[in-house]
């Protein structure tokens, strides 16, 4: 799908018209106001406590992706992406080779 210069022009001006709008719009009515504040932190609170042994469950469902995306990280951080390749090729085979097909 091809745009010409100025539907794309537009486009950017529509959606930056928008996010200022939606900015001041936040900021005039909900920001200041405390009664929405506590509102939403009691709403937030109230969702975390009932929620919270499905986190737990998350957790322990995804425990060793979550590890080994740490490790992933750590040796790709460090340029060593072939130690981890070496010292864990399970799971480098298991989590992070089937995503890059």
């Amino acid at each position: 799908m091809d745009f010409t210069d100025e539907q794309i022009l537009f486009a950017i001006n529509r959606y930056q018209k928008e996010k200022e709008y939606k900015r001041n719009y936040y900021n005039k009515k909900y920001h200041s106001d405390v009664e929405y504040q506590t509102k939403m932190k009691e709403y937030s609170k109230k969702y975390y406590l009932d929620n919270k042994e499905r986190r737990k469950e998350q957790y322990e469902n995804n425990k060793e992706k979550l590890k080994a995306q740490r490790k992933y990280n750590y040796y790709k951080k460090s340029d060593s992406l072939n130690v981890y390749k070496e010292k864990y090729p399970d799971e480098f085979n298991k989590y992070f080779m089937q995503s890059s097909m």
